[in-house]
Formats: structure tokens, sequence, C-alpha cells
């Protein structure tokens, strides 16, 4: 699986031209929504891009760990603050839902923002309301699919360790620590590479699962 390269020209002029960026993700977010959209935080602010994150509610106590958590503004806690972000953003991505309203609490808000909408996502039928839209099925999370749009984008001396964590717990998570949803070769080739940058991965796979009392 490989990106569009005109796909892939397209956003790394938008990267230049935007000087605003908001990352969003849907309502009750899970660990690809979280790991994918921090990931790409890290990736945005790594490359000297302001960015920031906004989810529509609380996110599960067992990704309050991830870098970068404690930057993000949660919707539902601050409406006032999330509506002027939505409204002063020049570039929103939409991270892992295949239609606005998946975000509910600011559906509106971000159908009616004068940003550019890149879609980043792995589920079917996706809905035209974006921009631009990076929507394939096949592989086994948003995280996976964001980790080879920045590949073939030529980003890899940019990844961190962050970042790492996030892919890493957004792939873990979608394919049920690798129990289904991965039966592409690439899904654990890009695992491994995570695994090259020094993230503890029984570390990550105790965090997420292991903190239920």
């Amino acid at each position: 699986m490989s990106t569009s390269e005109t796909s892939i020209t397209y956003l790394k002029k938008l990267l230049v031209e935007k000087s605003d960026v908001l990352i969003t993700t849907h309502y009750n977010p899970d660990g690809d929504a979280i790991g994918s959209s921090l990931a790409l935080y890290h990736f945005l602010n790594a490359i000297g891009i302001r960015a920031h994150v906004l989810i529509p509610n609380e996110l599960p106590s067992f990704l309050q760990w991830l870098p970068g958590v404690e930057d993000v503004l949660i919707f539902s806690e601050r409406p006032d603050t999330g509506r002027e972000m939505l409204q002063s953003a020049d570039l929103i991505f939409c991270m892992d839902y295949n239609g606005l309203g998946r975000v509910k609490l600011f559906t509106d808000e971000l159908r009616d923002a004068k940003a550019t909408r890149v879609l980043i996502d792995h589920h079917v039928q996706p809905e035209n309301e974006f921009d631009l839209m990076f929507s394939i099925i096949e592989v086994s999370s948003t995280s996976e699919l964001l980790y080879q749009i920045l590949a073939d984008a030529g980003f890899n001396s940019e990844f961190t360790k962050e970042m790492a964590e996030c892919f890493f717990v957004g792939i873990m998570t979608d394919t049920g620590s690798f129990s289904f949803a991965c039966n592409r070769p690439e899904t654990f080739k890009i695992a491994a590479k995570l695994i090259k940058t020094g993230i503890d991965v029984e570390r990550i796979h105790r965090m997420v699962y292991d903190t239920y009392s």
C-alpha cells in the first residue's frame, strides 16, 4: 500500500501554506483516535507548525498517560474555546472518522469552518465533506495510515519516540494487541520500526490493558 503521490504533494503544500492547524477526532475517542491525533500533533510541532488537538468529550483513563495528552482540549468542558479554535483554524485534520457527524458535539461548527479539511481514516464509505481524503480501509488503523502517509512524504527522519508511542498505541488497540485486523505484513513491519525507536512495548501494553481496578 502506498498513498497517492498527488495527495501527498497537496498535503505538503498545505503544510507550507497553513499556519493554524487543528486536529480533531470522533466522539468517545478510542486508542486509535487519540494515538493518531497525538502522533500528528507531535509531528507538526517537530517541523515548526503550530497545532492544537480538539476532542469532543473526555478520553478513557487508560490513555491519559500518552505524551501530549495534557495539551488536548476537550470540547464538552470548554466549548467556547473549542469554537474559537474551529473558527480560527486554516487547516483541520479529521482523524479516524468518516463523516462530520461523528464528532457530534461540534458538527455544525466543523462544517461551517473556513479551514481546509483533511480526512485521514480507515473506515468504509467516507462522506464527501473533505477537501483532501486519505481513506484506505485495508490498513489496521488510522495510526498505521498516518505513519504511511508521513513516510511516503519523506518525513521518516522527523519521527520521535513520543510519536512512536502514540502510533503504537493506535495500532495495538485497533488490532486488539495484534489479534485481528492485522493480516497485512506491513502492519508488523511498521510496528517493528516503532519498536526500534526505543519504546517500551511491555510498559505500553501494561498502561493500556492493565490499569483497571
